[in-house]
């Protein structure tokens, strides 16, 4: 009687055990393909998918996943994405190679955000071993998005630091201001105006100012000529509206420093005849800021009054209220 229960009871323990974890290498091939082929805003939503293709949930699923990467390296780059701690953590230390596309030089910068302090110390080890390996080109398409999350990233202390080393590099610079040159779509104004942040980037601000297909852009870099500052956000807070009644709004905290690149002596007269009213208006309330100074505001008024911009147009009239006959 007491040994059929024993046999019952380790039937049941046998029953009950969790499946040994497996890999499947057919799988995590189709898995890096998708992540080379994914946006930088798609890594980290289509990562934890492909992750959990290639590696079972199950018994022993570390020293699988250790024996996977062994037999097929470049399954690290997505098991960096795996729920388990510990083999991102090991999928990381494998890491040796340069990041060959977008997606990958992503995954790596991601885990420096990581919920667990010691993959993140992992990842900004990666980072340092990576990009210098990493073609410049494929660092500064994934710039945009990184740029963007700097501030947003919240669990990372000094391992932000590794990326902006890596977004501060003069060979990564050049090809971001390449990329803000020809880009033909995206918030590429708000890239220049986080990249700014860096004094390496305002080499380009000039040339950006003309050239850059993006009106946004050619209107960043105007601004920060115009102005002789670069401006960047660095987060949220809160601004009262009305603090008797505890009202408030939600703004936008920005820092701010002196660029080295100086304003092109054409550039407002080039600014008022470009094609975007977007930067014409910008254009327009540098005007309104120095109509008291310009000899040839008198010829500028009624450019800015003829503008098919209603906002300029509302500039314009703002400075025959103010300067009247004395134009």
């Amino acid at each position: 009687m007491i040994l059929d229960f024993m046999e019952f009871v380790r039937g049941r323990h046998a029953r009950r055990a969790p499946p040994l974890a497996t890999f499947d290498e057919r799988a995590c091939r189709n898995a890096l393909v998708q992540l080379d082929q994914a946006q930088a805003s798609e890594v980290l939503t289509v990562g934890a998918r492909l992750a959990a293709t290639c590696l079972n949930y199950g018994h022993d699923r570390r020293r699988v996943a250790n024996v996977s990467m062994r037999a097929f390296p470049d399954a690290a780059w997505v098991l960096i994405f795996h729920a388990d701690g510990y083999v991102r953590e090991a999928a990381l230390r494998r890491l040796t190679s340069a990041a060959s596309s977008t997606g990958r030089f992503v995954a790596i910068t991601a885990r420096l955000n990581d919920w667990v302090p010691q993959v993140r110390t992992e990842a900004a080890q990666a980072v340092r071993r990576i990009w210098p390996l990493t073609s410049p080109n494929i660092i500064a398409n994934a710039a945009p998005y990184l740029f963007r999350q700097r501030y947003n990233w919240r669990r990372w202390a000094d391992e932000s630091t590794d990326l902006d080393e890596v977004l501060s590099n003069p060979d990564v610079a050049a090809s971001v201001i390449s990329l803000l040159l020809e880009g033909r779509s995206g918030a590429l104004g708000r890239t220049l105006s986080q990249a700014l942040r860096f004094p390496v980037y305002d080499i380009g601000v000039q040339k950006l100012a003309v050239e850059a297909r993006l009106p946004d852009v050619r209107a960043t870099a105007m601004k920060a000529l115009f102005s002789g500052k670069a401006v960047w956000p660095v987060g949220y807070g809160w601004a009262w509206t009305d603090k008797s009644l505890g009202l408030r709004r939600r703004v936008v905290l920005t820092e701010s420093r002196c660029i080295a690149a100086r304003e092109p002596s054409d550039l407002l007269d080039t600014a008022l005849g470009d094609n975007s009213a977007l930067v014409r208006k910008i254009a327009a309330d540098v005007v309104v800021e120095r109509m008291r100074d310009l000899p040839n505001i008198a010829e500028i008024e009624p450019r800015l009054a003829n503008d098919r911009s209603t906002a300029v147009k509302d500039r314009a009239a703002y400075i025959r209220r103010h300067l009247g006959a004395s134009m």
